[in-house]
């Protein structure tokens, strides 16, 4: 094959974020924090940008529903709480899915606070200290009600209400 011939991108084992946001019409910025966030898995940082190895990320596609509308159920069938809980160092992501909080909001938190005591560094990209994290929650309460992801309340309210008036059904019985 010579220089001016293009491999076609079906054929292509490794893939850079914008090949692989265009093959899979996913956004840029949403496949380039899937290759950050699945790095050995599918995803694999060289040099300085990341890529994505074409035939494992169709396999993740194909056990992973990512493209959902429901995210909390996506978010579900790709991390379990319980396994999140035992471990020492979190993602962004995980983060999220695992103290409920707002991804909009925690990452806003990054960055615009400096020094905060659950943040580490590996290389460029940050990662949570799960356990720091929590007494950073627990010793801000202000903070923690502000990263509150807005569809938990919803839920959380929708069920206290389900279960008031249950109970009312009940003691009316």
């Amino acid at each position: 094959m010579s220089k001016k011939e293009k491999m076609p991108t079906s054929e292509k084992y490794l893939l850079n974020i914008q090949e692989a946001a265009d093959y899979f019409s996913i956004g840029i910025k949403k496949m380039r924090r899937l290759a950050e966030d699945n790095l050995g898995i599918f995803g694999i940082y060289s040099g300085n940008r990341y890529l994505v190895i074409r035939s494992k990320f169709e396999e993740f596609l194909q056990n992973n529903p990512i493209l959902e509308e429901d995210e909390e159920v996506v978010m579900e069938s790709i991390y379990n709480r319980e396994q999140l809980n035992n471990k020492d160092i979190l993602n962004i992501e995980e983060s999220v899915f695992l103290f409920h909080l707002s991804r909009r909001k925690f990452r806003d938190l990054l960055e615009r606070e400096e020094d905060l005591p659950f943040i580490a560094f590996y290389r460029k990209r940050k990662i949570i200290i799960r356990v720091e994290l929590e007494n950073y929650l627990e010793a801000n309460p202000e903070i923690k009600e502000e990263l509150k992801s807005g569809k938990s309340r919803i839920s959380e309210k929708k069920r206290r209400e389900t279960q008031s008036v249950t109970e009312r059904r009940i003691d009316q019985g």
